[in-house]
């Protein structure tokens, strides 16, 4: 693995504008029919809060999910380098900002139904002309072996497609260009059709009130849909699976399981599926009550201890502190009645009032080769 696609896993992208996707370097053909700008929502961690943007470039007669290509920029990280903050932002070692192709459909399925982001695509009004220029212009980048150096916030993803789009059309990419949300806002005036993906997240609950009645018998309390509910709608996939084991056990209808099952990524659902029948996958849910369950702010597995940490209530009150200050709390895995935590393991909570929800389960390998 190597490319931006490292960022992801490494969990060094915590001050990018963009979210990366995996690089895959194609000529782009000429004469496309339609040039849209895609635009990815924020996500539910701070590494994609600001949203991303790519180019979806389509040769039918409309849009196609399955044909179209994406397009889009993002810093390369190679294989065994782990860049800190300062590299993200143009300081220390370099980084290059390169391009990639990939296809709308492995796209939209990583943004939709893994990151649970919505995806916006606006069909751009440009001419023939105009929209072969801009394909140049990207296949000319697609063939650099010099790239420019990668600044997080002076030359990144959005920044980049609103250069190619101004430089080789009539559209003016406006202010604040260099964030996704404004470019997506300031290039609307162009937009001759706008389509909105749904995210994953949106699309389970329509499925949840679709067999609403099934779903409140399934699960009767409220407490146990809003812990479902939170597991269900997870980015991250151990979550995920854990809730569709839940359905399993309790014995969902295949119907309902089928419908649910159709808003995963067909490639990961495969990998899923091994785990969601698998007998020995081993997780852990508990309840306790806590006065300062509105505090918490991580659960995280120590060797045989399940840690919970607090944030301090006075800090930015009279504190000069410059690092988050919290108290912790921690509990012996046996005298909670849970099996062995040693190895890999994913913890999840939820808060009801001051119910304190937590899950634990293993962390595992799921990404579909």
């Amino acid at each position: 693995m190597g490319k931006a696609a490292q960022l992801g896993t490494k969990g060094m992208a915590a001050l990018l504008f963009c979210a990366a996707n995996a690089a895959l370097a194609a000529k782009l053909p000429k004469n496309p029919s339609i040039i849209s700008l895609i635009y990815y929502e924020p996500g539910e961690n701070f590494s994609s809060s600001f949203g991303h943007v790519d180019l979806r470039i389509s040769y039918g007669k409309v849009p196609s999910v399955k044909d179209d290509i994406a397009v889009g920029f993002g810093p390369e990280v190679k294989a065994g380098f782990n860049p800190g903050p300062l590299q993200f932002l143009g300081i220390g070692k370099k980084l290059g900002l390169i391009s990639w192709t990939e296809t709308f459909e492995t796209s939209y399925f990583n943004a939709s139904r893994e990151r649970m982001v919505g995806v916006i695509s606006m069909e751009l009004e440009l001419t023939p002309a105009e929209r072969n220029r801009v394909v140049d212009s990207l296949n000319a980048s697609l063939e650099s072996k010099n790239p420019p150096s990668y600044h997080a916030i002076l030359r990144n993803c959005a920044s980049e497609i609103g250069v190619v789009l101004e430089k080789f059309s009539r559209i003016k990419k406006g202010w604040f260009s260099f964030h996704p949300g404004f470019l997506e806002k300031n290039l609307s005036r162009y937009t001759r059709e706008r389509h909105h993906y749904p995210s994953g997240r949106l699309q389970k609950q329509q499925v949840l009130e679709k067999h609403r009645r099934e779903y409140r018998r399934l699960f009767p309390e409220e407490i146990q849909r809003r812990v479902f509910e939170a597991q269900l709608m997870s980015a991250k996939t151990e979550f995920r699976v854990l809730a569709y084991r839940k359905l399993l056990e309790r014995g969902a209808t295949d119907t309902l399981r089928e419908d649910l099952y159709a808003t995963e990524s067909p490639r990961r659902l495969t990998v899923m599926k091994k785990h969601i029948d698998d007998s020995s996958y081993l997780t852990q849910e508990f309840s306790t009550s806590d006065p300062q369950a509105h505090r918490l702010s991580k659960v995280k597995v120590e060797k045989s201890r399940l840690v919970l940490e607090y944030q301090d209530p006075n800090l930015g009150v009279a504190s000069k502190r410059s690092a988050p200050a919290s108290s912790q709390t921690s509990w012996d895995a046996k005298a909670l009645g849970l099996r062995d935590l040693g190895g890999a393991w994913r913890e999840g909570f939820h808060i009801s009032g001051t119910v304190i929800h937590f899950w634990i389960t293993r962390d595992l390998n799921v990404d579909p080769k």
